[in-house]
């Protein structure tokens, strides 16, 4: 089985993340379903360069649209602010720097309140996070080095599976209802939980071909992904939660958990290896607990 790894911000060279992925998938693999399959995992940092920064550099001045689309990103996190709170975060948001607008300073500030010690293990992955996914949705000509680069410029066939981390998972997402041609999507880590990012119209404008079967991992202390998963917006997708300790968004503890290795291996329709049946007996498919229907058009509710 071929399947695709779509990574996030600040990685490291392509080795070291096919090795990554697939070792943490196995990892987790369910007994009695053979062998996990290897994770390919284009590294991605040359196709998401720009004129203005390269992935991952989040030094660089705020735009006045950036800085707005981060701003409606973190009152999405803090949906209960008071109007005077919001009003105040509007107001001080206008004044941009080097570092986070000073809205945006007091935005994570009170996201901080609500994730406690969360945002402090990953400091400036949720910024950076949304910076990058900014910068994906608005640059056509970003969008197509990534399609390239992930389908190796034509010579690549389409995948079986296709896993998206964090920033990966809009781009796998984009991919698979504008390219077409992904059979089954994993996400995990989705900012896509974020209306902010999912109503991009970006992604909303010609959509189709949308994939057969989505499962979504998240977890509750994910500040990239929200905290929540994605069945309430599209509700073919299955959610599953799951627990991954201090490192709430790492690829390797979502990649490691029993619940993704079921999924996945349910996604493929492993057989089952047992060394007791005769060699004519065709192996039975490995049963796991997700209800995926084939996944149809649909518009995402806000």
């Amino acid at each position: 089985m071929d399947v695709l790894g779509v990574h996030g911000i600040a990685q490291r060279g392509a080795r070291d993340l096919s090795d990554t992925w697939s070792e943490a998938l196995e990892e987790g693999w369910p007994d009695g379903a053979g062998m996990a399959p290897a994770v390919d995992v284009p590294y991605l940092a040359g196709a998401l360069s720009q004129t203005r920064g390269h992935l991952g550099d989040d030094d660089m001045p705020f735009e006045a649209d950036e800085a707005q689309f981060l701003w409606q990103a973190a009152c999405e996190q803090l949906g209960d602010l008071d109007d005077d709170a919001l009003d105040q975060l509007l107001a001080d948001h206008a004044t941009l720097g080097r570092a986070l607008p000073p809205g945006m300073v007091a935005a994570a500030g009170q996201v901080d309140e609500r994730f406690g010690a969360v945002l402090r293990l990953t400091g400036p992955v949720w910024p950076g996070t949304l910076r990058e996914v900014y910068r994906y949705l608005n640059s056509a000509d970003v969008r197509d080095d990534v399609y390239r680069e992930l389908f190796r410029y034509g010579d690549r066939p389409a995948p079986d599976l296709v896993i998206g981390h964090s920033l990966g998972s809009v781009m796998a997402y984009d991919v698979a209802v504008h390219r077409g041609g992904v059979p089954r999507l994993l996400t995990v880590g989705s900012p896509l939980a974020l209306r902010t990012v999912r109503e991009h119209p970006m992604l909303l404008v010609d959509a189709s071909a949308p994939p057969q079967t989505w499962v979504n991992v998240y977890d509750h202390a994910d500040i990239v992904a929200a905290g929540k998963g994605l069945a309430e917006f599209w509700p073919h997708v299955a959610d599953i939660e799951v627990h991954n300790g201090r490192d709430a968004h790492g690829i390797r503890p979502y990649l490691s958990q029993p619940q993704v290795g079921a999924a996945v291996a349910g996604m493929l329709g492993t057989p089952t290896m047992t060394d007791d049946r005769p060699d004519d007996t065709p192996a039975p498919q490995v049963q796991h607990d997700l209800s995926l229907e084939p996944f149809g058009p649909t518009t995402p509710e806000g």
